[in-house]
């Protein structure tokens, strides 16, 4: 940032205009403000590009602000006075072909020579065509075969213009683009002011659309796309749990271990002061796969030990546990082992693959440790809803009884008496 902040003060003498970049790993994403404006007018659509880039200048952290007009410098433009045109019989399509000949030429016929082909193009020599003076002396034929200068038809006028007029969705577009300092501002901070200096520019003015996209829209195109990617993967790995062990609520136990994992990955990054990007959340929706490992091995084996039938219920959960603490401990810190050095760039060092590997690495850390706690604790509270019904069958049955007791008493008392 220091090299890029003394690169951008030093003078642009003697080019015009000159772009710095700061080359950027992972993915490639637009700027971090990318905002088109479109209307049929381009000249009121200039006048406000303008006034929207002047008040971003003003913004602290706000650099390399530009559009995508491309200025070819002094253009012609023709304005054709339509009544003399038509007092004389003549339209703009005449106009426009002899000014075509004039400056491109025209191609009445072609030569053979030797087997090659070659166009004869005819059409005025430099001289003619280099001023304005000259091309109003070309002279137009009207019906009458009299040859009228181009001077009485028409006003050429030299101005600054587009090299390019682009268009997006059928309309005349500007682009607006710039980078940020992102220990000043970010890139959503500043979209944010762009919509209100945009939104305050447009309050008077009407036939004017605004597309936002760069790197804002490919931050929402990379978020719902990887929500998408979590929802698909929470439901495949549920539905292969509930084909494992055949009970919804078990699988629902497993897959309550996703969050265990969130746990780890949000201390981390928090600890190492890392932004929770778009790549690790992709690290994130792996952990979901790994995470439930350590709780369905677990699982498992208390399912395995219920069906054996040698111990109470609880004394099955302490078993359990005791017995593949071992195997969960060593299967999750081999792969945290082989995650670290990737993850804290030993041996060399990938900005793609760090945050996806710090998101596995602490994310299966906190996941191990807190499964190992809560699976047994929620497999007892799962037992305990099963054995509801029969609780409730068992105090209506027994309160059925005691009344009927009570009303035998009270029969033989009343009788007695």
């Amino acid at each position: 940032n220091e090299v890029l902040e003394k690169l951008r003060s030093m003078p642009i003498e003697p080019f015009t205009n000159f772009t710095i970049s700061q080359t950027k790993n992972g993915p490639a994403v637009g700027s971090p403000l990318n905002v088109t404006l479109r209307a049929k007018d381009y000249e009121k659509l200039g006048t406000i590009v303008a006034e929207v880039k002047d008040q971003l200048s003003k913004i602290d952290g706000v650099v390399d602000l530009q559009d995508d007009r491309i200025s070819s410098g002094l253009e012609l433009r023709i304005k054709p006075r339509h009544e003399t045109l038509a007092r004389l019989n003549l339209d703009t399509q005449t106009v426009g072909l002899a000014l075509r000949t004039a400056l491109q030429g025209s191609v009445p016929t072609e030569l053979t020579q030797d087997g090659d082909t070659f166009k004869l193009r005819i059409r005025y020599n430099d001289n003619n065509r280099a001023t304005i003076a000259a091309l109003n002396q070309t002279k137009i034929m009207e019906r009458t075969q009299k040859l009228i200068p181009l001077s009485s038809l028409v006003d050429i006028i030299a101005e600054e213009g587009p090299k390019v007029r682009k268009h997006y969705n059928l309309k005349r577009s500007i682009t607006i683009t710039a980078d940020v300092v992102p220990e000043k501002v970010t890139s959503l901070a500043l979209n944010q002011k762009t919509k209100k200096i945009i939104d305050s520019v447009l309050a008077t003015q009407s036939g004017v659309s605004v597309t936002y996209g760069g790197e804002q829209e490919s931050t929402q195109e990379s978020t719902q796309s990887l929500k998408t990617a979590m929802i698909v993967a929470v439901f495949g790995i549920f539905g292969v749990l509930v084909f494992l062990f055949g009970e919804i609520l078990v699988s629902f136990l497993v897959l309550s271990c996703i969050p265990l994992g969130l746990v780890g990955v949000g201390w981390a990054f928090f600890l190492h002061q890392r932004p929770l990007s778009f790549l690790a959340m992709i690290g994130v929706v792996g952990l979901a796969g790994v995470v439930v490992n350590s709780a369905i091995v677990l699982v498992s084996y208390i399912k395995d030990l219920q069906r054996e039938e040698k111990w109470d219920f609880e004394e099955i959960l302490a078993v359990a546990s005791a017995h593949r603490l071992r195997a969960v401990m060593v299967t999750s810190l081999t792969t945290v082992g082989g995650l670290f050095p990737t993850a804290y760039g030993i041996g060399g060092y990938d900005s793609i693959l760090v945050p996806m590997t710090l998101a596995l690495a602490w994310g299966l850390v906190s996941g191990t440790i807190l499964t190992l706690i809560w699976v047994p604790c929620g497999y007892a509270i799962i037992d305990d809803l099963s054995k509801i019904p029969d609780r409730l069958k068992s105090f209506y049955l027994n309160r059925k009884k005691s009344l009927s007791t009570h009303s035998s008493e009270n029969i033989k008392e009343f009788q007695d008496v």
